[in-house]
């Protein structure tokens, strides 16, 4: 397995197709990852309203692509279908 292709399916979601909370939540956690390095190794200075903002949109998409797998979990042990229970 090459690294471009996994680099594709972390942006995949459970059903093979593009994962928009996916691009959302790595591209905020790269911006943060950035804000940080620069704000240390820099004189440059990110606004505290600007770096809470984006660490709240890291952490909703962060439980929203977390409790995506959780919900079909459940879905499918309800009706019992155990094709991805407890996956």
């Amino acid at each position: 397995m090459g690294i471009l292709t996994f680099i594709k399916q972390i942006f995949q979601d459970s059903n093979d197709s593009f994962s928009s909370k996916r691009t959302v939540l790595i591209g905020a956690f790269l911006f943060l990852l950035i804000a940080g390095f620069v704000d240390l190794f820099t004189d440059l200075q990110i606004s505290q309203f600007i770096y809470d903002n984006m660490t709240y949109i890291v952490l909703g998409a962060l439980g929203m692509a977390t409790a995506e797998p959780v919900a079909l979990s459940f879905r499918d042990r309800n009706s019992g279908n155990p094709s991805n229970a407890g996956t």
